[in-house]
C-alpha cells in the first residue's frame, strides 16, 4: 500500500493522474512559455522538452487506462509491465529535464536580475533589491519543484512495479514426494534403552 487505505491499483491511478498534471503543465510550460523557464536555454531544447512532456502525458494516460483494465483481465500483469518499462524512461527523461533545466537557470540568473531591473526603470520601486530576491526566490522555487516532480516519477515507478509483483501469478511449491518415513525415525527408542 502507498498511503493509507489505499491499494496499490488505487495508488497507482492517483500518482498516475497526478504526473499526469505534472506533464501537462510542464509541456504547456516549455511550449507556451518558453522564456519563463530559463533565459540562456535554446530554443530548440526548449521544443523537444515541451514535446518529450506531450508523449509523457500519453504514457500516463495509458498506465491509467492500465491500472483500471488489468486486474479484470487474465493476462493482467503484461500491460503493467510494459507500464513499468515506460516508466523507467520517463524517468530518464524526468532526470534529464530537471538536470539541464536547473543548469540553465543558474547559469542565467544574472541575466534575469538584468531583465528584472530594466522592466523596474520606470516604475518607482528601488528595483536592485526586489529584483535579486525575486530571481532567487523563483530560481529556487523551480529548482524544488523539478526535483519534486523526480520523486513522484519515482514514487510512481516503485507503486507500479508493486502492482505488477501483485498481480503476477502465483506459483505454487511443489510438493516433495510422499516418501515413508525411514524406520530411524519411526523406531521407538525407548523399548531398546531399558
Amino acid at each position: 500500500m502507498c498511503f493509507c487505505c489505499f491499494s496499490n491499483r488505487e495508488c497507482t491511478i492517483i500518482s498516475s493522474i497526478i504526473n499526469l498534471f505534472v506533464a501537462i503543465t510542464g509541456s504547456v510550460t516549455f511550449l507556451a512559455k518558453p522564456n519563463d523557464i530559463a533565459i540562456k536555454m535554446p530554443y530548440e531544447f526548449k521544443i523537444t522538452f515541451g514535446i518529450l512532456f506531450i508523449i509523457i502525458s500519453i504514457i500516463f494516460i495509458y498506465g491509467i487506462i492500465a491500472s483500471f483494465i488489468t486486474p479484470n483481465t487474465p493476462n493482467g500483469q503484461i500491460g503493467i509491465r510494459i507500464y513499468e518499462w515506460f516508466l523507467i524512461g520517463v524517468l530518464i527523461i524526468y532526470f534529464f529535464i530537471a538536470i539541464t533545466t536547473i543548469i540553465y537557470m543558474f547559469t542565467s540568473k544574472q541575466l534575469a536580475i538584468e531583465r528584472c531591473n530594466n522592466e523596474f526603470k520606470t516604475e518607482t520601486e528601488p528595483p536592485k533589491n526586489n529584483c535579486v530576491r525575486k530571481v532567487s526566490i523563483i530560481t529556487w522555487l523551480r529548482t524544488i519543484l523539478l526535483i519534486l516532480m523526480v520523486i513522484i516519477g519515482l514514487h510512481t515507478f516503485e507503486i507500479t512495479r508493486r502492482l505488477g509483483v501483485d498481480l503476477r501469478p502465483r506459483r505454487k511449491k511443489p510438493q516433495g514426494r510422499n516418501r515413508p518415513q525411514s524406520f530411524i525415525s519411526t523406531a521407538n527408542f525407548s523399548e531398546y534403552c531399558m
